[in-house]
C-alpha cells in the first residue's frame, strides 16, 4: 500500500511518502517513510524501481507468529538518505500457456461445449436423484417418527388403516407430547440444514454446467442478434427519413442500450438459475426480433411513428387536452346548404345528445362498463356532427362559420380491439389491467360530459342563427 501526499506532474517526484509492505502478512509488515521519491522501470522491464530520499524504514527480523506473545521480537530500524527497493512487475507481454484456458467455457467451440453439457448433465441428474431420495426419506415421515416406527407403521398399514399424524399425537400424554414436539423441532432443524447444504452444493456443482450452456447459446444468439439489427436498421431508415447523424445516431444508441440492458438481465437470470438458460440468453434477440417485425410493418405501411406532431397529438388525446377548430369562409361556394334540413338535423342531434347525457349522468359500475360499450353513441353523435359541419361550411354567412368553430372535437373513444366482446371480457377479469383501463375511462367520461354539454349549447345557438337566416330569406 502506497500513500502520497503530493506529486509534481512535470518531474514525477512524489512527496511525503509512506509504504506498507504486507507480503509477509499483516503482523510482519515492512514500513517505509520518506520525504520524497520517484518510480521508474528497470531495464529488463521486470521490476519497478522505487527510489526514496531522506526517510526511515522499519521491519521485524523474525516472524512474530513464531514467538510467544510475552517475548519481545527483534526488529530493524534504518535511517537513509537514499534507498531503492524493487517491486516485481513484469511489463513484458508473454503468451500464456493454452493449457490454462483449455477447460474454460470461453475457449471451447460448439462441439466441445455440447460434449461437456451432455456429460455434466448426466452426472448432475444422477446426483439430484440421490439427493431427492434422501430428502424424501427423512423429510416428513421421520420428522415425528423414528425409522423403526416408520417401518412398523408401514407393516401395519397392509392389514389395517394406519394412524394419521393427529391421531398419533392426540393419543400421547402431555409429557409425551412435549417430547414429541421437541424431537420434531430438532429433526426439522436438521432437515432444514441438510436442505440448505444440498442447495449450496447443487448450486456450486451446476455453476460450470450453466456457464457452458450460457456460452453455447451465446455463440448462436449474438450471431442472430446481428442479423436482427440489420432488419431493424433498414426499416428505421425508411421511417426516419432524415439525413445527417442527429436522429439516426440517437435512435441507434438507444436501441443498442435497450438490447444491452435486456441481454445483461437475461444473463444474470440465467447465471442465477432463475430462468432456463436458453430463455435468458435468447431474451434480447427475441425482443429485438419482435421490434424488427414491428418496424418492418410500420415501414411497409408508410408509418409516421417518428413524426413529432403525431406523437404530440396522441399525447394530447391521452391527457384529454381539447383540440380547437379553425374554419374560414370559402372563397368559392359550389352549392349552398339546405338550411331547413340542417335545422332538422340540429334538432335530432340535440335530442340524441340529451338522451346520451342522461345515460352517462351517473358513472357506470365496473361490471356494466365492460358488459356494454358506453361510448358507442358518442361515435354516432360525432359522425352526425361532422357531417352537419361539412354541410354548413358552405354557408356564406360569417356568423354561422364562426359558430361552427365552437363545436368540440371528439377523438376515437375506443380502439377496434376494445370493441371486441371477447377482449372486453378478458380485460374485465384481468384485474390489474382492467381496473387501470376502467379508471382511465372514468376520466374520459368526465371530458365527454363536458363536450356533450358544449355540443347541446352550440346546437341551440346555431339553430337561432339558422332560423334568422330562414326568416330573412
Amino acid at each position: 500500500n502506497l500513500y502520497v501526499n503530493k506529486r509534481d506532474m512535470k518531474t514525477g517526484v512524489m512527496y511525503d511518502l509512506m509504504i506498507y509492505d504486507f507480503s509477509k502478512r499483516f503482523d510482519n509488515a515492512k514500513v517505509y517513510v520518506a520525504d520524497s521519491g520517484k518510480i521508474s522501470s528497470s531495464t529488463d522491464k521486470k521490476y519497478l524501481v522505487f527510489t526514496m530520499y531522506s526517510g526511515v524504514s522499519f521491519e521485524n527480523l523474525r516472524d512474530v507468529n513464531r514467538y510467544p506473545r510475552d517475548e519481545k521480537v527483534p526488529y530493524l530500524r534504518e535511517s537513509f538518505s537514499m534507498k531503492e527497493i524493487l517491486i516485481a512487475f513484469d511489463a513484458n507481454f508473454k503468451m500464456e500457456d493454452e493449457s490454462h484456458m483449455q477447460n474454460r467455457d470461453l475457449s471451447k467451440n460448439l462441439k466441445q461445449l455440447g460434449s461437456y453439457i451432455d456429460s455434466a448433465s448426466v452426472v448432475a441428474d444422477s446426483l439430484d436423484n440421490q439427493v431427492v431420495k434422501m430428502l424424501k426419506k427423512g423429510f416428513y415421515s421421520q420428522a415425528l417418527f423414528s425409522p423403526s416406527q416408520v417401518e412398523k407403521e408401514q407393516e401395519q398399514s397392509q392389514s389395517e388403516e394406519s394412524k394419521d399424524l393427529y391421531t398419533y399425537y392426540d393419543e400421547k400424554t402431555d409429557v409425551q407430547k412435549q417430547s414429541v414436539l421437541t424431537s420434531a423441532k430438532s429433526k426439522a432443524a436438521t432437515v432444514r440444514s441438510e436442505l440448505y447444504y444440498n442447495k449450496d452444493m447443487q448450486t456450486g456443482r451446476n455453476a460450470p454446467l450453466i456457464g457452458h450452456k450460457i456460452e453455447w447459446h451465446k455463440k448462436i444468439a449474438i450471431s442472430f442478434a446481428c442479423l436482427v439489427f440489420l432488419f431493424i436498421g433498414a426499416p428505421l431508415g425508411a421511417i426516419i427519413r432524415k439525413g445527417g447523424i442527429g436522429m439516426p445516431t440517437v435512435v441507434s444508441v438507444f436501441l443498442f442500450l435497450f438490447y444491452y440492458s435486456i441481454d445483461m438481465l437475461g444473463l444474470k437470470l440465467a447465471k442465477q438459475d432463475v430462468v432456463p438458460v436458453w430463455l435468458g440468453m435468447w431474451l434480447s434477440p427475441i425482443v429485438l426480433f419482435s421490434l424488427g417485425l414491428f418496424f418492418t410493418y410500420k415501414a411497409v405501411n408508410d408509418s409516421i411513428m417518428f413524426n413529432v406532431d403525431a406523437w404530440m397529438a396522441l399525447f394530447k388525446r391521452l391527457i384529454g387536452k381539447k383540440e380547437t377548430r379553425n374554419y374560414q369562409k370559402k372563397e368559392v361556394i359550389m352549392y349552398s346548404p339546405d338550411y331547413t334540413g340542417c335545422l332538422n338535423k340540429l334538432r335530432k342531434l340535440t335530442t340524441d345528445s340529451e338522451d346520451f347525457q342522461k345515460q352517462i349522468n351517473k358513472n357506470p359500475g365496473y361490471i356494466s362498463f365492460w358488459n356494454k360499450d358506453i361510448f358507442a353513441p358518442v361515435d354516432r353523435i360525432s359522425q352526425d356532427m361532422e357531417n352537419l359541419i361539412d354541410e354548413l361550411r358552405n354557408s356564406e354567412y360569417n356568423l354561422i362559420i364562426a359558430k361552427l368553430m365552437d363545436y368540440p372535437v371528439f377523438s376515437a373513444m375506443q380502439t377496434s380491439l376494445m370493441r371486441n366482446k371477447k377482449i372486453r371480457t378478458i380485460c374485465a377479469y384481468v384485474f390489474p389491467i382492467g381496473i387501470v383501463v376502467y379508471l382511465y375511462n372514468l376520466y374520459k367520461i368526465k371530458g365527454v360530459k363536458e363536450d356533450i354539454a358544449l355540443l347541446i349549447r352550440v346546437n341551440g345557438e346555431l339553430s337561432v342563427e339558422i332560423e334568422k337566416k330562414i326568416n330573412k330569406d
